[in-house]
């Protein structure tokens, strides 16, 4: 019950999400410590690759972080923030000597922790446009977490709903999965639009093996349509945009300015660089934009109005400006891997259940580099167990599946 409630209640007030994923890693330490004696031969090489790659790279990130850190004074250092953050890196160590272990973790009990998640974004939204707060103050505390989660959610809800025989199942799957998609659109966040809009691509381009043409044509135009829609309508999406086209131009017009969400972001952009600059192999280590920043908004060399951000807005910034050239090889690495080990299964699989994960792990790969263009979605606390725990239980389906390939999907179409 533990597991299966963790992924649904990140999509909740933030201290509610980040307290219960902790809770769920403590309950899951003494079994992983068990439980991993016998466990590690039972993996697939590439899962053993993935995991050993992964720990490298958490450890890089760790002492890199640390390291750095002793060079700022103690009041701006926010290495204990990272190294938080980074423990979620580690749940895909505690998570498999569970999965493993128990039978009752098989598609059909992802398809309820996925229409959990789906329907608990989809109440946050009805309680959000109910009392009609403002973007700030809502029960999510935090729309930008909130609503690239809740996008995430109702595409899985959605294609998880394609793929199912039974019409209960496949209706219940899809209100929710409009419901979670509008929660994402009213959260105001760009990184939820960005994922709907590349879903075309990835099918177009990656996965055309598997899908007519004409779908990705159809899909494509209709998700052109809800957005256009949404915008006429005069939604939190039209708000934003608008705001967007208003900022670019003022920054094309403007070389100096830096106001706004987007202007902001361009100023922490330029911090990073010059902190790629000054480090450019090893970066100044993660966690310490914060105090690198202040020293220069001290200098005069950057804004003073962007002191009270905390990172760079940006997973590729981040990478570049902390962890340097070694971090973003290492990053590519672990996504390479996963995204061939997904494509793999979403294209040769043994069985229409493992081309199903397939295609759900490319999707959740492809959200995050989305969502990495404009927030450091990975190095955050809901950002990352999501992320991990996502891509730990798809791997282990994908596994077992080829392991004992079926025919067809349980209580799905082929």
């Amino acid at each position: 019950m533990l597991i299966t409630l963790l992924y649904p209640l990140l999509h909740t007030e933030k201290y509610l999400a980040k307290g219960f994923t902790y809770a769920v890693m403590a309950f899951l330490l003494l079994g992983a410590i068990v439980g991993w004696r016998r466990l590690w031969q039972q993996l697939d090489r590439q899962t053993q690759t993935f995991l050993g790659l992964l720990l490298i790279w958490y450890i890089y990130l760790l002492l890199g972080g640390y390291g750095f850190s002793l060079a700022y004074p103690e009041a701006d250092r926010r290495f204990y923030v990272a190294s938080e953050i980074l423990l979620k890196f580690l749940l895909p160590f505690l998570l498999l000597p569970f999965l493993y272990r128990c039978r009752v973790f098989n598609l059909e009990w992802f398809k309820g922790v996925v229409f959990l998640a789906a329907l608990t974004a989809t109440l946050v939204l009805a309680y959000d446009w109910g009392t009609g707060l403002p973007r700030g103050q809502r029960l999510a505390a935090g729309p930008i977490m909130y609503g690239n989660l809740a996008m995430l959610s109702g595409v899985l809800a959605a294609l998880l709903a394609l793929y199912d025989k039974r019409l209960v199942v496949r209706l219940a799957l899809g209100v929710v999965a409009l419901g979670s998609m509008a929660a994402s659109f009213y959260s105001g966040t760009r990184g939820g639009w960005i994922l709907l809009l590349s879903l075309p691509l990835l099918y177009g381009w990656t996965l055309k093996a598997q899908v007519d043409r004409r779908y990705v044509l159809a899909g494509g135009v209709g998700i052109i349509l809800v957005f256009v829609a949404t915008y006429l309508l005069d939604t939190p999406v039209k708000k934003r945009l608008d705001q967007a086209v208003y900022e670019v131009s003022r920054l094309i017009s403007d070389e100096q300015y830096r106001q706004g969400s987007i202007g902001e972001r361009v100023a922490m952009w330029e911090v990073a660089g010059s902190a790629f600059q000054s480090a450019p192999l090893t970066g100044i280590g993660l966690g310490n934009f914060y105090a690198y920043k202040k020293q220069m908004i001290e200098a005069g060399e950057a804004p003073a109005n962007i002191m009270r951000y905390k990172h760079e807005h940006s997973l590729y910034m981040t990478l570049l400006g902390s962890t340097g050239l070694i971090g973003v090889l290492l990053f590519v690495g672990v996504f390479a891997l996963l995204w061939s080990r997904f494509k793999k299964a979403a294209l040769a699989g043994r069985s229409p259940t493992s081309k199903l994960l397939g295609q759900m792990g490319l999707i959740v790969l492809l959200a995050y580099l989305d969502f990495g263009l404009s927030e450091s979605y990975l190095f955050t606390h809901r950002g990352a167990a999501a992320f991990f725990f996502l891509i730990t239980v798809l791997l282990f389906l994908i596994s077992r599946t080829e392991a004992k390939p079926s025919p067809a999907l349980t209580g799905s179409s082929s």
